[in-house]
């Protein structure tokens, strides 16, 4: 069975661009727009990851963290943040537990991949 991915990001040419590689990789996947959609879905779809940006409307990707963080639910799953943020302090403020790495934009299509297939790997052993 394919690992099922959210995606979350508020532009959607990120969004298809992750999502069609994720796709060729035989990964399953849901999308969200906002961080609103991305609590909901993350709850409703129970993904096995999630890439998350920060900075989107209805909620931006730090309070997602902490809803996420906060719920038996979701507090498992591992997520990768993939942001443009210039913020000097964009890395003391991801919380280090919940969040399995933090790539910027312009990303790699191979490191986030390298990055998701590591994300995954403890539940599949």
């Amino acid at each position: 069975m394919a690992r099922k991915i959210l995606v979350v990001d508020d532009d959607p040419c990120t969004l298809h661009v992750l999502v069609s590689a994720l796709r060729r990789n035989g990964y399953d996947t849901v999308t969200a727009q906002d961080g609103t959609q991305a609590v909901m879905r993350a709850h409703r779809e129970h993904p096995d990851a999630i890439l998350l940006d920060i900075t989107m409307p209805g909620g931006d990707g730090f309070s997602v963290l902490k809803k996420l963080g906060g719920s038996a639910h979701t507090s498992h799953i591992p997520v990768i943040v993939i942001t443009s943020s210039d913020d000097p302090d964009t890395e003391a403020k991801v919380p280090r537990g919940q969040t399995h790495s933090l790539i910027y934009k312009p990303f790699d299509l191979d490191r986030v991949l390298a990055h998701l297939a590591e994300a995954l790997e403890p539940a599949s052993a």
